[in-house]
């Protein structure tokens, strides 16, 4: 018997694992390796101006993030070209949070009732079904949440970044506006020049036209050649009418946590502060 299973391991989940940890949990992570992931393209960026959305819980939030992780402040040069100034916003690296998984498989079905929890699992590779045991349960599966919680479903949009490995070291980090609520933004994430433009499509709304039409785009804001980019992409889940996130217990000690949106870094530390206050 452990004392929590965490069912997700991308910003959420892995942030949430990391705080029970610290207060002295023992925790499993489990993960399926969706390919399409909402954190495969996160930059962990945080403007300090996109923070409204966070409400109350922006300054603890933020306190809980520096306090599991290093919280940066990167200089940027921000608005429309001839027009910039420099601004501060906030980093934290994505690979010290996203440490990777204890368990790579299925889960199957879940029993959340009653005072122990129960996982069943499938090894993808073997086929090979066993189950786990534990006293709470956190799910943080992102828009594949509503497949063990069919009440929470959440909006998946598409969002799509490129990476150049290590082509831009020296440039000034920036942000520039290209449409309405649109920025592409560009800086060194130090694996690489990671460029993003802010695109968010339902799936039915997704092309191929569309996504080369990012890649283009954010190739032409930093000046490197489209054909040596990795581009990633994933489905970032979106909570409607859950502020500052989907952060629901829907049975005793059971939480479901996802769908911050653009400002899913510091929610995800929003839900691991609360959660682990109640296991405290």
């Amino acid at each position: 018997m452990i004392d929590t299973v965490v069912i997700g391991a991308g910003l959420f989940g892995s942030m949430i694992a990391a705080e029970l940890r610290r207060i002295g949990q023992q925790v499993i992570t489990i993960d399926r390796g969706e390919l399409f992931a909402g954190s495969g393209p996160a930059a962990c960026l945080i403007k300090p101006s996109w923070l409204g959305g966070m409400g109350e819980h922006r300054d603890s939030a933020l306190e809980k993030l520096n306090e599991l992780y290093t919280v940066h402040e990167l200089m940027f040069s921000v608005g429309a070209l001839g027009l910039e100034k420099k601004e501060p916003v906030f980093w934290v690296n994505p690979t010290d949070i996203m440490l990777g998984k204890d368990m790579y498989c299925d889960v199957t079905r879940i029993e959340p009732a009653g005072r122990t929890k129960t996982v069943w699992c499938k090894e993808q590779i073997t086929g090979e079904e066993f189950e786990i045991e534990s006293l709470n349960l956190v799910i943080a599966a992102g828009v594949w949440t509503e497949q063990l919680y069919p009440e929470f479903k959440q909006k998946a949009q598409w969002g799509a970044a490129s990476l150049w490995r290590n082509e831009w070291p020296s440039q000034q980090p920036k942000i520039r506006p290209w449409a309405p609520y649109k920025q592409l933004v560009a800086f060194d994430r130090g694996d690489g020049t990671w460029v993003g433009d802010g695109s968010a499509l339902l799936y039915k709304n997704l092309t191929s036209e569309r996504l080369a039409d990012t890649l283009r785009r954010e190739a032409e804001f930093v000046g490197l050649p489209m054909e040596t980019a990795t581009v990633l992409q994933g489905f970032r889940p979106y909570a409607k009418g859950h502020k500052p996130c989907l952060l629901e217990s829907p049975d005793p000690n059971v939480w479901v946590a996802s769908g911050g949106a653009k400002n899913g870094t510091i929610a995800a530390a929003h839900c691991a502060r609360v959660i682990g206050e109640e296991l405290s």
